[in-house]
């Protein structure tokens, strides 16, 4: 679950609400219905977003660890004045855990966590390492710019550690399918920059 404290709503509604957070839950959804051609279909059960708040645990439980991370500012510039301000829900990542990331350097001073991105921008060495631990291995297509893999391979355990604390991705979110009834799908995590001034994407 994906919380933040941020202007989500206009001014005239902002006094209403008795708490500045905000929280989105998302369910995963099967294939067919991700592929659905129908677009007057309606799905159902996706999730929720509140405002003013996080869901009690009855609507969305609560399993894992709860967390509380400042949201990174950036220098910009307003009315002609250098300012500093939210952009995004910007946080840094101690490190990307998967089997051999011991011996990189996978801290990552700028992700954004964004719950509309289909793929993960990681930097290029976790990318390039983590993807190497796919069986069957993955290649490189350099017009799409990620890794193709067989849709049915087998992937390592990925988490991120941020403020100390350790978050696993959950394996089926590791590999996206572009298609319904295809064998090829896509690694999940792509190359995202080589630079500590690189925003990367969760």
């Amino acid at each position: 679950m994906q919380t933040a404290s941020y202007r989500l709503v206009s001014k005239r509604h902002w006094n209403m609400l008795t708490d500045t957070d905000f929280s989105i839950a998302l369910n995963r959804v099967s294939l067919s219905e991700e592929f659905e051609d129908n677009e007057e279909a309606v799905l159902t059960g996706l999730g929720s977003v509140t405002l003013g708040g996080i869901p009690s645990n009855e609507t969305v439980p609560v399993t894992g660890k709860n967390i509380t991370v400042p949201n990174v500012l950036f220098n910009a510039s307003r009315n002609g004045q250098n300012v500093s301000v939210p952009a995004y829900y910007t946080v840094p990542v101690d490190s990307w855990d998967f089997p051999g990331s011991d011996q990189l350097d996978t801290a990552t001073p700028l992700a954004i966590l964004d719950s509309g991105t289909t793929l993960l921008y990681a930097p290029d060495n976790v990318a390039y390492a983590f993807n190497n631990e796919i069986r069957p291995e993955p290649y490189y297509n350099e017009t799409v710019g990620a890794y193709l893999v067989d849709c049915n391979a087998t992937v390592p355990e990925l988490a991120v550690t941020i403020a100390g604390s350790q978050f696993f991705f959950e394996p089926e979110d590791l590999v996206y399918a572009f298609e319904e009834a295809g064998n090829v799908c896509y690694s999940s995590v792509i190359p995202g920059g080589n630079s500590t001034k690189d925003v990367y994407i969760l």
